[in-house]
């Protein structure tokens, strides 16, 4: 996946009522945290409103959130596999 495939996708998603919100952290990193935050957040998002996960790789979190966005209400089959 490259920066134009990731821009791509996040807008898509805000045109299906999706925000979504990507952020870096370095304080975690260096506190042997996990330095990516991916959240998505919206209508679309379904009755939980929001999904989040923080992990190690960006790749990482945008499998986790976009596998739980899959299981909610809506036709989300179009959404990308695997961004590893």
């Amino acid at each position: 996946m490259d920066l134009r495939d990731l821009s791509d996708l996040m807008e898509i998603l805000g045109d299906q009522g999706v925000a979504t919100l990507l952020q870096f952290n370095q304080e975690r990193l260096a506190d042997n945290g996990k330095p990516w935050t991916v959240i998505l957040t919206g209508p679309a998002v379904g009755p939980i409103r929001i999904i989040d996960y923080d992990g190690d790789t960006l790749p990482e979190c945008l499998n986790v959130v976009l596998n739980k966005l899959r299981e909610q209400p809506g036709d989300w089959s179009w959404l990308p596999i695997d961004f590893s």
